[in-house]
């Protein structure tokens, strides 16, 4: 990865949700392509509270990851508050990046990398293929795929070069 991550968490979305398992399942394999094996990958509800649980788990390993990806911004929002509360600098112990890029991932501290949903042709596409699956009587639905972006604001660096220690009270 440009910036040298090589330990990578995961905080998916919940394993109930179709959108968030098949997020969750392309991050994985495309860390894996580049020779990148994420651990843990931990899947918490789309809540502030579940991203900082779920970040209790990740500093429970042996070794920190430098970069934590989320199913969601309000993941990574909860993830960022648990982390603070636990003495790590983000970006300077680990980076953070969410998804969604809701209206105010820019006001958190750091202000929040995330990838851009286009709400607006999600919205679109969506609309088209129910008027697609109503003319046609059919009930079965299709995948659609929608291009992102990464929106790269302050919550994200190069790695740490040495292990982050987490000192237990």
């Amino acid at each position: 990865m440009a910036l040298g991550h090589h330990r990578v968490a995961v905080i998916a979305g919940p394993e109930t949700n179709r959108t968030a398992v098949h997020i969750k399942h392309a991050l994985v394999t495309g860390l894996k392509r580049k020779g990148i094996h994420p651990f843990p990958i931990v899947s918490a509800d789309y809540h502030l509270d579940a991203g900082a649980s779920a970040v209790r788990t990740i500093l429970s390993v042996d070794e920190i990851p430098t970069v934590i990806f989320c199913g969601s911004d309000l993941i990574a929002m909860g993830a960022m508050s648990a982390l603070e509360d636990e003495g790590v600098k983000i970006p300077e112990d680990v980076s953070i990046i969410g998804i969604d890029d809701i209206s105010f991932a820019f006001l958190a501290r750091p202000p929040l990398t995330t990838i851009s949903v286009p709400r607006e042709r999600m919205g679109i596409t969506a609309f088209q293929a129910l008027d697609k699956m109503l003319s046609l009587k059919r009930r079965m639905g299709a995948d659609y795929y929608l291009e992102t972006e990464l929106v790269v604001r302050r919550s994200t660096a190069a790695a740490r070069k040495q292990k982050l220690r987490i000192l237990k009270s």
